[in-house]
């Protein structure tokens, strides 16, 4: 096996993930606070009108035609895009890939990539595939301070707004601080905006509205994501038309082209889906707000955040990693959650929480026995 290869170690929330499954196969009860997704009332639409004659073959590399032009409208109209479709809109299997694409993209061996715990886990390993090296902000760190990390060798930062797994926001002055920070040393800053959609209020902001031309933006959303069909992978990026070409040329060579037929599907019932994912995608704040008042009763802390599924606890008080917590909680209780060293060395005190799956009344079960592990254990009290 390579060097490169055995650098790269398995995705925690995958091998948690894995570990869920396997326990509901042989009739397990879990109740599943692990899950990267959130679970709507999808509406039954058929496939019965999509040409599965054209749905069986190949089709743009770049992405459906229908597809991308709805995918521009809906950012045009809603962040003050001044995309095109032609030129601006790359759709792949998935926004993780185009992640990778856009890091083999800008970076060259020996480059540097910064980003911010907590960190989606796979930016790390993906940096390394690409040959770069990965920096890290710690938690709580505040953006306008970013100077300080930004050595001569960062060719790429990675902001993740709505964040996973802590749910932050970040707001338009402090994204435009960033993008114009980086801008003035030739850095390119990749937003990733996979929870756009988790977001009440019009309190997002995306990388489009900040910087319309893309001079130094990449964004990149998930469908997969925001319509709850987390195992279709359909995701896209925007760039500007050099870049996006660059990347069509990588994704003939790795992927080729995302699904057709699921393509065919989204792009007719595009705005009908919205209509129904959106509003549950953002009345999940009131979910996450009812979570966070059980853990106060609890005195259970965690991360400052807003939006998303996701709840990052601290449990740093008591614990200076909680690996072996969240293996105790799925192996002794059937409780799954991700240990906080998924997404950064200063988050290994954390745990993470997805509430898009369960009821309240299975997270209160969770929340209850957490506090009784905590309570119970002499040496943190």
């Amino acid at each position: 096996m390579s060097e490169r290869s055995r650098q790269i170690s398995e995705a925690i929330s995958i091998k948690f993930n894995e570990l869920v499954y396997e326990k509901k196969r042989t009739g397990d009860d879990v109740i599943t606070l692990s899950l990267g997704e959130a679970f709507f009332d999808f509406p039954q639409v058929s496939f019965d009108e999509i040409d599965m004659e054209r749905g069986f073959h190949y089709t743009d590399s770049r992405g459906l035609p229908e597809l991308r032009q709805k995918i521009v409208e809906y950012y045009n109209s809603t962040y003050s895009g001044s995309l095109c479709q032609k030129d601006n809109i790359l759709i792949s299997a998935g926004s993780k890939i185009l992640v990778f694409m856009t890091m083999m993209t800008v970076l060259d061996p020996g480059d540097e990539v910064l980003a911010f715990e907590p960190a989606w886990l796979s930016y790390e390993h993906q940096a390394t595939l690409a040959g770069a090296k990965i920096k890290f902000v710690p938690i709580n760190f505040n953006l306008n301070d970013v100077d300080a990390f930004l050595s001569k060798k960062v060719k790429l930062v990675i902001l993740n707004s709505p964040n996973n797994p802590a749910g932050t926001v970040y707001s338009s002055k402090e994204i435009l601080s960033l993008v114009e920070t980086c801008r003035h040393r030739n850095i390119t800053v990749l937003i990733d905006e996979a929870y756009s959609d988790f977001v009440a209020n019009d309190r997002f902001t995306s990388g489009v509205s900040i910087q319309p031309e893309l001079d130094n933006v990449i964004v990149v959303n998930s469908l997969s994501k925001s319509m709850g069909l987390s195992g279709w992978r359909i995701g896209f990026v925007m760039a500007n038309k050099s870049i996006i070409d660059q990347m069509l040329t990588l994704n003939q060579h790795l992927i080729t082209c995302a699904p057709t037929v699921l393509q065919l599907y989204l792009a007719k019932y595009f705005d009908k889906i919205r209509a129904v994912t959106v509003p549950q995608a953002q009345s999940i704040e009131l979910k996450r707000q009812e979570v966070l008042d059980r853990l106060d009763q609890a005195n259970i802390k965690y991360a400052k955040g807003s939006s998303t599924f996701y709840i990052l606890i601290n449990l740093s008080d008591y614990f200076e990693d909680t690996y072996d917590l969240a293996e105790h909680l799925l192996n002794d209780h059937n409780i799954a959650l991700v240990p906080g060293s998924a997404y950064g060395e200063s988050t290994k005190g954390y745990l993470r929480m997805s509430i898009g799956v369960e009821p309240i009344d299975r997270i209160q079960c969770a929340i209850d026995t957490i506090k009784d592990i905590l309570v119970k254990n002499e040496r943190f009290f």
